[in-house]
């Protein structure tokens, strides 16, 4: 239960740093397990590209909720309700 405390500047600023902790860590798991093959040596070049392409995801996301927020919050929280109902009837 986040008590509202998500809707406020530093909520927001919190949730932020975290997902840019998660793609900093899926990027670094990602150039772990390319080392870890057998001859698996770090290739600068490949590890820029998986840096890469994990910036280029989480930015297309980040525009995808940037231009869609208003829809995508109306259709969760017309599925919450419904969820919400379903589990008082039980």
């Amino acid at each position: 239960m986040d008590m509202r405390r998500l809707q406020t500047r530093e909520g927001t600023t919190i949730l932020v740093g975290a997902v840019v902790d998660d793609i900093i860590g899926v990027v670094l798991l990602s150039v772990v397990v390319m080392m870890a093959k057998p001859g698996g040596e770090l290739d600068i070049g490949q590890a820029l590209q998986i840096g890469t392409i994990g910036f280029a995801v989480w930015f297309a996301l980040l525009l995808i909720g940037a231009g869609f927020h208003k829809y995508i919050s109306t259709y969760l929280l017309q599925t919450g309700s419904e969820v919400n109902l379903k589990e008082e009837d039980a």
